[in-house]
């Protein structure tokens, strides 16, 4: 006679074990996943927010031929009330000297296509041009766009390194969440929010290609480098 108990008990051994497999199955595969997940809905969130902090508004006036004007030539500022304006002219060739006069900038005649970059202290204007009975022109076109700038992401680095919880809280991160930024240029060289020392723990990094003007209003093509633990 075959014992009905043993066989019982057998069946709940092999059940309760293949729960356990179940369950470990779950972790192994699933909790990676979970936390996958959460990662890249953090490096989300992190993305947007320093994309928020490295952006300022830029004006873009263009003149589209000042090829038969000599000596100087006066240009009407757009209308906005910038705290501290910066202004710099380029044609083809590069960057052009120009001064800022009131409501006006002055720069050379003669110069062809000419392209002004107004900023709020975002650029660094490296030319000073004096005129005199300047020509006043108008301006083909005027047009804004908030533009990812070289000095706004300086600025937002080292308000990382200096203000870490600060920058954290006002991107509300979690509080068992840390991250690390660096910015790269194309030549390889790099400025980053402090120190980074490899962890124990496993760290979640990804790479997002960016274009900025730098200081001089060139384009530029950089990258942001967001590790999060």
């Amino acid at each position: 006679m075959k014992n009905k108990k043993g066989s019982h008990v057998g069946m709940i051994l092999s059940f309760t074990m293949f729960i356990v497999f179940l369950i470990f199955a779950y972790v192994i595969v699933v909790s990676p996943i979970d936390s996958k997940k959460q990662n890249e809905d953090v490096f989300e969130t992190i993305k947007i927010e320093i994309i928020k902090e490295i952006s300022g508004l830029v004006y873009t006036s263009r003149i589209n031929n000042t090829d038969n004007i000599g000596g100087c030539i006066e240009i009407l500022n757009p209308d906005y009330d910038f705290s501290e304006r910066v202004v710099i002219v380029k044609n083809k060739s590069g960057e052009i000297a120009s001064e800022i006069v009131g409501n006006t900038i002055l720069i050379p005649g003669g110069l062809g296509f000419v392209k002004a970059y107004y900023s709020d202290n975002f650029f660094e204007n490296t030319g000073s041009f004096s005129g005199a009975d300047c020509v006043s022109v108008e301006v083909d076109s005027i047009s804004s766009e908030k533009r990812i700038l070289e000095k706004k992401i300086i600025s937002f680095i080292e308000e990382m390194e200096a203000n870490y919880s600060i920058v954290k809280n006002n991107f509300g991160i979690p509080s068992n969440v840390d991250f690390h930024v660096q910015f790269e240029y194309a030549d390889g060289t790099n400025i980053t929010s402090g120190e980074f020392k490899e962890l124990k723990t496993e760290i979640f990094a990804k790479q997002v290609s960016i274009n900025y003007l730098d200081k001089y209003a060139n384009e530029k093509i950089g990258s942001l480098i967001i590790k999060i633990w």
